[in-house]
């Protein structure tokens, strides 16, 4: 029942001109799909922290994320994103 109206929103969001292309999920929609994950509640509060709503600037924001310089943020250690150590 939740992926069909993810999906619906999805098909709404995006038109039928990206038919062929894949389609993103937004973070925000997939932290409310299932809000008792902590990771995709922070996830969904970084993106709306370095970029909003906008699916079009996906790999600007994820960019902006992996390099956030707001190092006070109590969830900056555990931002997504970020290079894994080795």
């Amino acid at each position: 029942m939740k992926n069909e109206t993810s999906q619906r929103a999805v098909s709404a969001r995006h038109g039928d001109e990206n038919a062929n292309q894949p389609r993103v999920i937004h973070p925000v929609w997939k932290a409310r799909e299932n809000p008792r994950s902590l990771c995709l509640a922070v996830n969904a509060k970084c993106w709306k922290c370095c970029g909003g709503p906008d699916d079009r600037y996906a790999s600007r924001i994820k960019r902006l994320i992996r390099e956030c310089h707001i190092t006070d943020c109590p969830l900056w250690p555990v931002r997504p994103y970020q290079p894994r150590n080795k």
